[in-house]
């Protein structure tokens, strides 16, 4: 299934488009289909699949879903604790493992089934191992890069250990700053 899905939070809804920005749907969750959607800030899909992973900032949580609407399962409740999502972002899925970014300044990685697997980023900070305010992340070959907002950076962490690597950019205007 090539698709190109967005989540839209002003709108409560995902927005699924063809290659071609064709609209296919957009889907909204609702009790109806036992999953209601608050905020959605991020979502990801296994290339060739239907399996949408949906995070929603103001529920704390993951929902799985069905590009149709079929609901699969919710994982994640509120809190600061590893392996819990204070303000869920972004979200990346990279072999049957999940990257979040979430407002407790750190990246946690979970099995697709919602088992949580680590802890990425040692808190709120500009060192080389903290974050301030991730959002937004992808998973490229061996490395997560991670938009690092409150630090104007983007940082690279090696995908199987978390460690650190050298960041992209510093602030400012200019050529290589952000």
């Amino acid at each position: 299934l090539d698709r190109i899905r967005v989540a839209d939070s002003l709108n409560k809804r995902i927005v699924i488009m063809t290659l071609k920005l064709v609209l296919v749907r957009n889907l909204y969750g609702s009790n109806e289909n036992k999953f209601a959607l608050e905020e959605p800030v991020g979502v990801c899909a296994e290339e060739g699949s239907d399996v949408l992973y949906i995070t929603d900032y103001k529920k704390h949580c993951v929902l799985v879903v069905k590009e149709d609407g079929t609901h699969i399962r919710v994982f994640g409740k509120e809190g600061k604790k590893p392996g819990e999502l204070y303000r869920p972002w972004g979200i990346a899925l990279s072999e049957g493992r999940l990257y979040i970014t979430d407002c407790e300044h750190r990246v946690q990685v979970f099995e697709t089934n919602g088992t949580y697997i680590t802890t990425y980023g040692s808190g709120r900070g500009s060192g080389p191992s903290n974050f301030c305010y991730p959002y937004g992340l992808t998973v490229v070959g061996s490395i997560v890069y991670v938009a690092d907002c409150g630090n104007d950076r983007i940082q690279r962490l090696n995908k199987k250990t978390g460690e650190f690597l050298a960041p992209i950019g510093s602030k400012g205007k200019g050529k290589g700053q952000l």
